[in-house]
């Protein structure tokens, strides 16, 4: 009998939890089921916040009960609508099923579903990496910033990121018109979804050539002048000055990442929905410096991406090498992480622009200990995280900064490596 014992705890048990760490279909099922009830749990146990829901029904409710169409007219308690035209369809359909945005419980019940949804895509994405261990997903579960953005706060970058990523393992499942319409859709809804645009361009030059790439996006531009139509037809000039605004300037006191750069607060009286200080921070040409060096850096990562698909003479005759599903997902990934660390002022908010592609990042890093790998994401979830009242400080944006030099730079130095490298068929 001690024998057999011994082998069950010697032999066997590590042997099965061998196997479930490293089964997707158990860890998936497992993830998916606790996060329902996690979340499920924090509806019930912690107060809701107020902070844009309101202002999204508020935005939305001239379009369904006036039949508004001027773009300039519809506004809530935060200030214009600043969302392209599938925010407003979308925040339509939820505005109906909440009765008109009322129903705080029923409408964190549905982000508790749109949260799942979105770990399930996710989690095909993490599959797609052959070398990465399924059991690790379970660290979605502990992002407290994460869940109170889905649940507490259901801000609109959740239904965002879900279409993004979709369009994602589209694009890795090679279906790519699907993957640019779906993309299309996430575009709609905020614009966040344009720091992937330079990875878009390049996947589909490279897997299905520069004609059928200019046809797909052109496709792309009827799909987002289709859901604008309605409020283009009516002023074209406003929709797009609106929603798509390139020139705002947010507010410092919500920055997490560029807290440390100088600003001179503004007196109480002079503040702006969107402008709280006058210093480098809110100055033009603090914002065409980071846009230009995000450029120099996507153009760096770029260069080497193309010698991996056969170099620049194979690019200009569409006769790429394709890139393998997990190359395609990092090159994405990390094109969406170098727009965000080069973005002026990132609120709490947008963690989920990047939160659910760090541990794919990350774990795949060679040039780093394995040892530093979970500081370094234990570095980002904190600085996330309010360290004074409800803002961030000094100290903690300058920890996001540091800790995103450091990814970005072990980044750059893996794709160097890995560009003349042909990568095993996953």
């Amino acid at each position: 009998k001690l024998q057999f014992l011994y082998f069950i705890a010697n032999k066997m048990l590590p042997e099965v939890l061998k196997r479930a760490a490293t089964s997707w279909p158990l860890v998936v099922v497992l993830l998916l089921l606790g996060e329902i009830v996690l979340s499920t749990l924090i509806i019930q146990k912690v107060s809701y916040t107020e902070i844009d829901w309101k202002a999204y029904m508020d935005e939305v409710q001239p379009v369904i009960e006036l039949g508004e169409r001027n773009y300039s007219n519809l506004r809530g308690e935060t200030g214009p609508l600043v969302y392209p035209a599938g925010f407003v369809w979308l925040y339509s359909l939820l505005w109906s099923v909440t009765d008109g945005g009322t129903d705080i419980l029923r409408a964190q019940y549905i982000h508790v579903f749109l949260y799942v949804l979105l770990l399930g895509v996710v989690t095909r994405l993490y599959k797609q990496d052959s070398s990465f261990v399924a059991s690790l997903v379970f660290l979605f579960a502990a992002s407290k910033r994460i869940h109170s953005i889905f649940m507490l706060r259901m801000f609109n970058d959740c239904p965002t990121m879900i279409l993004l990523y979709l369009s994602i393992l589209l694009f890795s499942r090679k279906k790519y018109f699907w993957g640019v319409m779906v993309w299309t859709l996430s575009l709609s809804v905020k614009m966040n979804a344009l720091l992937v645009l330079p990875a878009v361009l390049l996947i589909l030059v490279v897997h299905t050539g520069w004609v059928r790439a200019l046809v797909y996006l052109m496709l792309s531009a009827v799909a987002q002048y289709g859901i604008g139509y309605p409020f283009l037809s009516f002023d074209f000039d406003s929709y797009v000055a609106a929603s798509f605004n390139f020139s705002r300037v947010f507010k410092q006191k919500w920055s997490v990442n560029f807290k440390w750069v100088s600003c001179e607060p503004l007196p109480a009286s002079q503040e702006t929905l969107l402008e709280d200080c006058v210093g480098l921070f809110s100055s033009k040409e603090f914002g065409l410096a980071l846009l230009v060096t995000q450029l120099l850096v996507l153009s760096i990562f770029a260069w080497f991406w193309v010698q991996k698909a056969g170099g620049v003479k194979r690019l200009l005759t569409s006769n790429c090498i394709p890139y393998t599903p997990r190359y395609l997902i990092k090159i994405f990934f990390t094109t969406n992480f170098v727009g965000v660390a080069f973005a002026r002022s990132l609120h709490f908010q947008f963690y989920v622009w990047y939160f659910h592609t760090l541990l794919f990042l990350v774990v795949g890093l060679r040039c780093l200990p394995n040892l530093v790998k979970p500081l370094l994401l234990l570095g980002i979830e904190l600085s996330w995280n309010p360290w004074k009242g409800e803002s961030s400080t000094y100290e903690s944006s300058l920890l996001l900064t540091g800790c995103h030099c450091l990814l970005l730079l072990c980044l750059l130095v893996d794709t160097v490596n890995e560009s003349h490298v042909a990568d095993k068929k996953d």
